[in-house]
């Protein structure tokens, strides 16, 4: 069996991972507020351009991303 190498995460995997939590912050506030308003799911995923199965996933909470392998 081969030995896993021990690499650093390429710079734009880095800018990534911080794009998407800036968009959870981004989304979890947006989607609280819209559900405060009365909003349905559906219309909230309409209104965000997200699925509606993503709507509930951060109704319930951020969702978590896998870390990425080093």
């Amino acid at each position: 069996m081969k030995k896993a190498k021990n690499r650093k995460m390429p710079e734009y995997l880095v800018r990534k991972k911080l794009y998407y939590k800036m968009f959870d912050s981004i989304f979890q506030n947006q989607i609280n507020e819209l559900s405060k308003q009365g909003q349905s799911i559906r219309g909230i995923a309409r209104k965000l351009g997200i699925s509606r199965q993503s709507v509930r996933k951060y109704m319930n909470g951020t969702p978590k991303y896998k870390a990425p392998v080093q």
